[in-house]
C-alpha cells in the first residue's frame, strides 16, 4: 500500500503505483498502475462550480508514470446543440396561449363574481378552480419572462435565489391546487348523480382542505427535500436546476396523477350511469338524445 504523504511532502509510495503529483490544479493521489484517477468537479477551486456533477481524471500507465495531461473535458462548460428554431417557436407559442388563457380566465372570474343570478353551491367549486388557474398562469408568466424576453436589462428574479425558489414553488403549489380543486369538481358531480352524498350545498370546508392545504403540505415537504439534498453544497444560485429529473418529483406528481385517475373513473361512472338512464327511457326526446349520443362515441 502507498503511504500517507501528501503532495506537498511527495512522500514514496509503493512499487506500482503512480506517486503524489500536482498539476498546478488537482493534487493526484497515488494511483495503481493501469488504472485512472478521478477528481470531482465540484472540488475543484478554481473551477468554481460546487454543484458540478462531473469528474475528471488522470490515467496511470502500465509503468507506473503518470499521464502528461489530465482530462479536464468533463469540467468544461458544454456547448448546447443548436437545435434550430422549433424550440423557440414552442416556447413563444407556449407564453402566448399561457397569456390567453390567463386573460379568459379573468373574464371568466368578473363573470361568476358580477352576476348574482349564477350564484350556487356548484359555482363556490368554480370560482376556486379559476383561481387556483389564475395563480398557475401568473407563476408561470412570471417565470417564463426573462427566458421569452432575454432582456438584459432591470432586475431579474433568477438572480435572487430565494425569490426563484419562491416563484418556482408558487408554480407548482398552483399546479396541484388546481389539480385538487379538478377532482373536486369531478368528486361533487359524481356524488350529486350517483349517490347524492351532498344534498344541495357543496363542503366547502372539505373542497377547502382538499384544494387548497393538502397541496400545500406536498409542496412543503418537496421544497424541503430539495433544499436538503442541496445543503452540504452551495447550489442557491442554481434555483434547484434540473428538479424536475430529481427523483422528489414524484412527491408532486404522484398525487395529481392519483387525482386524474379518479377523476377519470368518475366520467366513465357518469357516462355509464347516463347511458343506462336512456336506456331505461324510451321516448321520442330521448331517442333523439340517444341517436346523438351513439353517433358522438
Amino acid at each position: 500500500m502507498y503511504s500517507n504523504g501528501t503532495c506537498e511532502d511527495n512522500s514514496a509510495v509503493a512499487e506500482g503505483f503512480c506517486g503524489w503529483f500536482h498539476d498546478s490544479i488537482v493534487c493526484w493521489p497515488p494511483t495503481p498502475a493501469g488504472s485512472k484517477a478521478y477528481h470531482a468537479c465540484a472540488d475543484i477551486q478554481d473551477l468554481q462550480e460546487p454543484c458540478h456533477t462531473g469528474k475528471a481524471f488522470r490515467f496511470c500507465d502500465d509503468s507506473g508514470f503518470w499521464d502528461e495531461l489530465a482530462d479536464y473535458s468533463a469540467c468544461l462548460p458544454q456547448q448546447e446543440k443548436d437545435r434550430g428554431a422549433m424550440p423557440s417557436i414552442v416556447a413563444y407559442l407556449y407564453f402566448s396561449l399561457s397569456l390567453m388563457s390567463l386573460v379568459l380566465l379573468m373574464v371568466c372570474m368578473y363573470i361568476f363574481i358580477m352576476f348574482r343570478s349564477l350564484q350556487c353551491p356548484r359555482l363556490t367549486v368554480h370560482k376556486h378552480l379559476v383561481a387556483s388557474l389564475l395563480l398557475f398562469y401568473i407563476s408561470l408568466l412570471v417565470y417564463l419572462e426573462p427566458y421569452i424576453t432575454k432582456r438584459k436589462l432591470g432586475p431579474d428574479y433568477r438572480e435572487y435565489p430565494w425569490f426563484c425558489k419562491f416563484i418556482l414553488v408558487l408554480q407548482v403549489y398552483s399546479q396541484m391546487a388546481s389539480t385538487n380543486w379538478l377532482f373536486n369538481e369531478g368528486f361533487y358531480l359524481h356524488s350529486r348523480i350517483t349517490v347524492q352524498i351532498f344534498n344541495s350545498e357543496a363542503p366547502v370546508i372539505l373542497f377547502n382542505i382538499v384544494g387548497w392545504v393538502m397541496p400545500l403540505g406536498w409542496v412543503m415537504v418537496w421544497a424541503g427535500m430539495m433544499e436538503s439534498e442541496l445543503a452540504e453544497v452551495d447550489c442557491t444560485l442554481d434555483c434547484w436546476a434540473g428538479w424536475s429529473n430529481s427523483p422528489y418529483i414524484w412527491l408532486l406528481t404522484a398525487p395529481m396523477m392519483s387525482a386524474y385517475f379518479v377523476n377519470l373513473l368518475f366520467l366513465l361512472n357518469i357516462v355509464r350511469i347516463l347511458v343506462s338512464k336512456l336506456q331505461a327511457n324510451s321516448t321520442p326526446e330521448v331517442d333523439q338524445v340517444r341517436l346523438v349520443f351513439l353517433q358522438v362515441f
